[in-house]
């Protein structure tokens, strides 16, 4: 979203968002002075895709978060997940 002119995202839906560059490939766009411009691209990505995803607990759209069952096709926003005890295995 954007505030004051600037992007912000949550961090645990960006961590959990499958298009979202990954955490440990952070520095390597960093030593590149690319950060910026590639977690705006993944970002922007995990969003357009979101805006086509609907929750399965509360229905509204932009449910990135994926179910832990590679067979399931289920999405959720993250707080719906906890809510709704949806378990996913990110270890």
């Amino acid at each position: 979203c954007l505030v004051d002119g600037k992007f912000t995202v949550h961090e645990l839906c960006a961590r959990f968002s499958p298009n979202v560059l990954v955490f440990d490939q952070v520095s390597k766009y960093e030593r590149q002075g690319m950060l910026p411009t590639k977690l705006h691209k993944t970002i922007m990505k995990e969003v357009n895709r979101g805006r086509k995803l609907s929750c399965n607990v509360c229905r509204k759209k932009g449910a990135t978060y994926g179910c832990g069952n590679d067979a399931c096709r289920k999405s959720f926003h993250i707080a719906c997940a906890v809510k709704g005890n949806c378990a996913a295995d990110h270890t």
